[in-house]
């Protein structure tokens, strides 16, 4: 009975591990597809953020009398309005606000003004050579 556990568990070890192997063997083949699609999600959610963002920035601009055509205070601009929205919809889904979670949406918001001219290329702003 013992002879047979021990057999049972060397075949689940050892599945397991091919298994594992193998599994680190399509990840890595199929790495550059997925960082390719980590990259257009990326991508994707920045030109998202800036079509919200200028139109909130254009009401400001509208209401304010602020001028969000300079990069300075579009930078200034977008990255407090980047970290209002996250920190509110980060307080909204019930996470505690981190000092880290804050200044990384200030900086994901100075990100977006400081490219702020690329999003209105046709191709837009895109990340990496094969585009």
């Amino acid at each position: 009975m013992g002879t047979l556990l021990m057999s049972l568990l060397t075949l689940l070890c050892g599945a397991s591990l091919t298994f594992l192997l193998f599994g680190m063997d399509s990840l890595l083949h199929n790495l550059p597809g997925l960082v390719k699609i980590l990259r257009d999600l990326i991508n994707s959610l920045n030109k998202l953020v800036y079509h919200l963002y200028r139109f909130v920035l254009n009401l400001a601009a509208y209401w304010l009398g602020f001028d969000f055509n300079q990069p300075i205070p579009r930078i200034i601009a977008a990255a407090i309005l980047s970290g209002v929205f996250w920190s509110l919809a980060l307080w909204a889904a019930g996470f505690d606000l981190e000092i880290w979670l804050v200044a990384l949406s200030l900086l994901h918001g100075a990100f977006i003004g400081w490219v702020w001219d690329g999003f209105e290329f046709p191709e837009g702003l895109w990340m990496g050579k094969d585009r």
